[in-house]
C-alpha cells in the first residue's frame, strides 16, 4: 500500500516538474517572438553550415547595402518617377550625385501653366508596406515604402553576390528550386532580413541530400525609430515654420537701408538719401553670406548639441546677438527627452530661387508723395517706402546619425527640405519668430572647445618678401576669438602654432598688424582635420596724395575729337574744382568675403581746391509735402496709420521751423591723402556747386495747340513758380577701380575724375535733369582714374 502511494506521489511531483518545464518553454517562446513574428528559429546542420554561411553573408551584406543606399538618399534606391534637376528648386530630389538626396517637403508646381501658381508636396517614403504594421514599427505605410523597396533590392542583388555558389563547388552540387523572396523586419530596437529561397544541396563527400528554404540576418539598427524620429522633426518644422523664421531673423539682422540687403520695413521722410539693391547681388549675398548660417543650427536635445555664446560682457549688442545664437538652437518636442542620436544641417551653396520686390533687376524705393515732382525730390521732400518683399526657395539636408549601430560603423539617415518664404512669410503657413533659452555657460573661444589639431601660421611682408612678426591671429566662427600672434623663431620665421576652435563651416582666419592690410582667410575648422600651416602675406599700406578733377562737357568734347592725339587730351582735358565747388567722396575696398576689413579705414572725403575759400549758405525752405499728401497716401493703403500719426507729427515740428539762413565757409587742404593697399576699390563721389541755382517761374498751357483741343479742354493755365536752391548736385561718378602693387609703391599720386553735369536754366530743363546713374552711363571711359 504504501508502495503505490509512493509511486503516486512520484508521478505526481514528475507531472509538475513536466508542467514547470512546458510553461518556462511557451512563456520564454512568447518573450521572444512576441514583438518578431513571423520568424522562426532555424536549424542548421553541421553538414549545410558552409551553405548558412555563404547565404546569410551575402543577405547580410545586399540588406546593409540597400540600407546604406536608403539612408543616403532619403528613403529611395530607385528615383523613377521623380523630376531631378541641377536646380534644387525645379526638382522633386536634391541633385547630389552620385546620392541624390529626395525632398521630404518643397513646394511644386500644381499641374498647371502657372509657375507662380505653387502646391505642397511630399515624396517622404512610407516605411511599411500596407498591412504590414505587425512587422513594421511605424504607422506610416503605403505603396513603394522603404519596406518594399529594400525588399526588392534584396531579390534583386542575392544572386549576383551568391555568384552561382562558386565557392561550395567542390563541396556541393546546387540546385535552386525557385525564385528567391525576402521580407524585411523593422522593428523597434532592431533590423532583420528573412530569405526564403530554396535551395537544394548534396554533398560531394557522402551524397547526403539536403533543401534549405529560409535564411535569417538581424542587426542592431534601429531604423524604424529613427525614420519615425526623422518625421517628427518635419513635423515640428510644420508646425512652427522654424527653417522660414531662421531664414527671416537672417535677413531681418542683416537687412537696411544703409546695407547689403534691402529691409523689409522702413519708411523714411525728408531724405534725400535714395539707397538701390541689385537682383543679381543680392541672390549672391544670400547664397554666399547669409545662408550658410543655417549649417549651425543644432537641436538642444540631441547628442551633437552644442551651444553659441555671445562672450561680449557689457553693451546691447550681447542680447541682441546672443538672441539669434539663441534662436537656432530649438528643442524637439515639449519634454526633456535626450534622444540618442546627432542631427546636423547641411547647407549646400546650392542654386537658390530668390526674388525681392517684383523681381526688377534694381531695386529702389517708392515715393509715396502722390503727384511727386521733381523740384520736391530737389528739396529733399521725401516720403519714401524701403518696405521689400522676398520670396525664396532653397534647400537643406538633414542629416539623422546613429554613430553606434551597425556594431560601431553608424548610419545616417538623409532627408531635404526645401525652406521657403513667399511675402516674407513661411510659405507654407504663417511665419512665427521663436525664442529659445540658452542656459549653457561655455564660449566658442575657450580653451575646452579647441580641437587638439595644430595649426601652423606664418606671416611676411608681401611686398618686401621679408618675415613680420607681431601680426594678430585671430579666427572667426559666427565672431572673432583671439587666438595669439606671430612671432620669430630661431632660424627667423615669424610664426604662430596654435589650437583653433572648433567650426563646421563659415570659419575665416584673420590677421592683422599696424600699418598693413588686414587678411582673411577662409578655414573650417572640423573634427577629425589634419595639422595645418597656412604662409599669409600682407600687403603693407602706403599713403597716397589725392587728387580730384573734373571734366566738363567741352573737356569731354575736346577727348572726343582729338583724333590721334586722344591720349594726351586725355591726360589734359580736365579743371580742377570751381570755387564754391566740393567733391563729396567715399573709397572703400571692394570684400572678397564679409569679414574683410575696410580699407582704408576712414575713406569719406570732402576735397576742396588746395587753398580755395568755399561758402556755403543752408536756408530752410516751406515745407512741400503736406498734412493732404499723408492723408492720400495713409487713404491709398501705402502707409500705417501708425506711420501717419508719426509723419503728422514730424510735419508740424517742421512746419513750425523758422526760415532762417546759415553760411559756413571752409577752406581746402594743402594735400588729401588715403592709406591704401592693392586691390579693387569703389569709388562714389558727388560734385557740389554753391553758387545758387535760379529758375523763373513759367507759366504752361495746360491745353495741347489745336482747334479741337480748345473746343474740350478748359483747363487754366499752370503756373510754375520761381525757385531758387542754394546748394544743387552738379554731377559726380561712381566706379570701380584695381590699384596695381605697382603703381601703389610707385612715387605718383591719384588723380581722380568726376564728370560736371550742366547746370538747368529752366523749368523745362529741370524736369528733364538725368540721375548720375544715367548721365556717366556713355562717359564712363573718361573716368577712369590716372597715376602722375
Amino acid at each position: 500500500m504504501e508502495n503505490k502511494k509512493a509511486q503516486i506521489t512520484m508521478f505526481v511531483i514528475l507531472g509538475v516538474v513536466i508542467l514547470l518545464a512546458a510553461s518556462l518553454y511557451f512563456f520564454m517562446h512568447y518573450q521572444l517572438t512576441k514583438d518578431q513574428p513571423g520568424i522562426d528559429v532555424i536549424d542548421v546542420s553541421l553538414e549545410t553550415r558552409p551553405m548558412f554561411q555563404l547565404v546569410e553573408g551575402c543577405l547580410q551584406q545586399v540588406t546593409l547595402d540597400g540600407l546604406e543606399q536608403i539612408g543616403r538618399q532619403g528613403g529611395w534606391i530607385d528615383f523613377s518617377g521623380l523630376k531631378i534637376s541641377e536646380l534644387p528648386y525645379d526638382s522633386d530630389v536634391v541633385y547630389l550625385p552620385p546620392n541624390n538626396v529626395v525632398y521630404w517637403r518643397h513646394l511644386d508646381d500644381c499641374g498647371t501653366s502657372n509657375s507662380e501658381n505653387l502646391c505642397e508636396e511630399s515624396n517622404k517614403p512610407p516605411l511599411c508596406k500596407p498591412g504590414n504594421y505587425q512587422n513594421c514599427f511605424s504607422t506610416v505605410a503605403g505603396d513603394n515604402s522603404i519596406q518594399e523597396q529594400l525588399e526588392n533590392y534584396i531579390i534583386e542583388n542575392i544572386d549576383s553576390c551568391l555568384d552561382n555558389f562558386k565557392s561550395l563547388e567542390n563541396q556541393y552540387d546546387i540546385e535552386v528550386l525557385d525564385d528567391p523572396t525576402a521580407t524585411v523586419y523593422f522593428y523597434k530596437e532592431d533590423t532583420k532580413a528573412l530569405l526564403n529561397y530554396p535551395i537544394k544541396i548534396k554533398s560531394l563527400m557522402n551524397d547526403n541530400t539536403k533543401t534549405v528554404e529560409e535564411f535569417l540576418i538581424g542587426t542592431n539598427l534601429k531604423f524604424a525609430e529613427m525614420y519615425n524620429l526623422a518625421d517628427e522633426i518635419v513635423d515640428f518644422a510644420k508646425e512652427s515654420s522654424f527653417y522660414e523664421s531662421q531664414t527671416m531673423n537672417l535677413i531681418s539682422i542683416y537687412s537696411g537701408m544703409d546695407k547689403a540687403l534691402p529691409p523689409t520695413d522702413g519708411i523714411t521722410f525728408f531724405s534725400p538719401q535714395f539707397n538701390y539693391w541689385n537682383q543679381f547681388e543680392i541672390n549672391e549675398i544670400l547664397r554666399y553670406d547669409l545662408l550658410p548660417f543655417m549649417g549651425a543650427i543644432r537641436y538642444m536635445n540631441f547628442q551633437n548639441f552644442y551651444p553659441i555664446i555671445e562672450e561680449m560682457q557689457y553693451g546691447e549688442y550681447k542680447k541682441y546677438s546672443q538672441g539669434m545664437y539663441s534662436s537656432m538652437t530649438p528643442k524637439l518636442g515639449n519634454n526633456t527627452k535626450l534622444y540618442p542620436y546627432d542631427l546636423e544641417h547641411q547647407y549646400l551653396y546650392a542654386p537658390i530661387y530668390s526674388k525681392v520686390g517684383n523681381g526688377e533687376a534694381v531695386l529702389q524705393p517708392k515715393n509715396l508723395i502722390e503727384g511727386a515732382n521733381e523740384i520736391m525730390k530737389m528739396a529733399g521732400l521725401y516720403l519714401l517706402d524701403y518696405r521689400f518683399e522676398y520670396d525664396m526657395r532653397y534647400p537643406l539636408i538633414l542629416s539623422l546619425k546613429d554613430p553606434d549601430a551597425l556594431n560601431g560603423q553608424g548610419f545616417e539617415l538623409n532627408f531635404a527640405i526645401e525652406v521657403n518664404i513667399q511675402n516674407n512669410i513661411g510659405g507654407y503657413n504663417n511665419f512665427t519668430t521663436l525664442e529659445f533659452p540658452t542656459p549653457f555657460e561655455t564660449g566658442l573661444g575657450d580653451f575646452q572647445t579647441r580641437l587638439p589639431q595644430n595649426i601652423t601660421m606664418k606671416t611676411y611682408n608681401k611686398y618686401s618678401e621679408e618675415d613680420i612678426n607681431d601680426v594678430v591671429v585671430s579666427y572667426i566662427c559666427g565672431r572673432e576669438v583671439d587666438i595669439g600672434t606671430t612671432k620669430f623663431n630661431y632660424i627667423g620665421d615669424a610664426t604662430l602654432t596654435s589650437q583653433l576652435p572648433y567650426c563646421e563651416m563659415g570659419g575665416y582666419l584673420k590677421f592683422k598688424k599696424q600699418g598693413f592690410a588686414p587678411i582673411t582667410i577662409p578655414y573650417d575648422n572640423k573634427l577629425g582635420s589634419n595639422n595645418t600651416e597656412f604662409v599669409v602675406g600682407l600687403w603693407p599700406l602706403k599713403e597716397k596724395e589725392i587728387v580730384v578733377r573734373k571734366r566738363t562737357v567741352q573737356d569731354i568734347e575736346t577727348i572726343k575729337n582729338a583724333g590721334e592725339a586722344g591720349l594726351l587730351a586725355y591726360q589734359n582735358a580736365h579743371q580742377p574744382l570751381s570755387p564754391n565747388q566740393s567733391v563729396m567722396l567715399t573709397i572703400t575696398n571692394v570684400k572678397e568675403n564679409p569679414y574683410d576689413s575696410n580699407i582704408p579705414l576712414m575713406g569719406f572725403l570732402k576735397y576742396i581746391e588746395p587753398g580755395v575759400v568755399v561758402q556755403t549758405t543752408s536756408t530752410s525752405s516751406d515745407g512741400i509735402l503736406t498734412e493732404e499728401s499723408i492723408e492720400n497716401a495713409y487713404q491709398s493703403g501705402s502707409i500705417t496709420g501708425e506711420d501717419r500719426q508719426r509723419l503728422l507729427e514730424d510735419l508740424e515740428k517742421y512746419n513750425s521751423l523758422e526760415t532762417t539762413s546759415e553760411t559756413y565757409i571752409e577752406q581746402g587742404q594743402e594735400k588729401y591723402t588715403l592709406e591704401l593697399a592693392p586691390g579693387t576699390y569703389n569709388l562714389d563721389a558727388s560734385l557740389f556747386d554753391y553758387t545758387g541755382l535760379h529758375i523763373p517761374n513759367v507759366t504752361m498751357d495746360a491745353c495741347p495747340d489745336g482747334f479741337f483741343s480748345d473746343l474740350i479742354c478748359d483747363q487754366d493755365d499752370i503756373k510754375l513758380p520761381e525757385q531758387n536752391f542754394s546748394m544743387w548736385l552738379l554731377g559726380g561718378v561712381k566706379r570701380d577701380f584695381t590699384i596695381s602693387p605697382a603703381l601703389l609703391y610707385g612715387n605718383n599720386t591719384i588723380y581722380l575724375y568726376v564728370l560736371e553735369m550742366p547746370k538747368p536754366t529752366s523749368w523745362d530743363d529741370l524736369m528733364n535733369v538725368e540721375t548720375l546713374e544715367q548721365y556717366q552711363e556713355t562717359r564712363m571711359p573718361y573716368t577712369v582714374p590716372q597715376y602722375k
